[in-house]
């Protein structure tokens, strides 16, 4: 069961960095990365900016996966 659990785990951690890496060659080189209230793009960063927000989010705010 615990191996299961640290399977799962991985597969969920890793997945939005496999689809990035499927749809890098199809992003623009400048992607909104802020909305007003209005949903109106007013900042843009380049796709770099998309893979550091993505390992921001999953080490620093969700934690490391646990590795048992």
């Amino acid at each position: 069961m615990k191996q299961r659990t640290i399977l799962l785990q991985s597969v969920l951690a890793l997945a939005p960095l496999i689809y990035l890496g499927i749809i890098w060659n199809s992003l623009p080189d400048r992607v909104p990365i802020h909305f007003n209230a209005q949903m109106v793009a007013n900042d843009y960063g380049s796709k770099w900016s998309v893979a550091a927000m993505l390992f921001f989010l999953r080490y620093w705010l969700w934690g490391s996966p646990c590795w048992y």
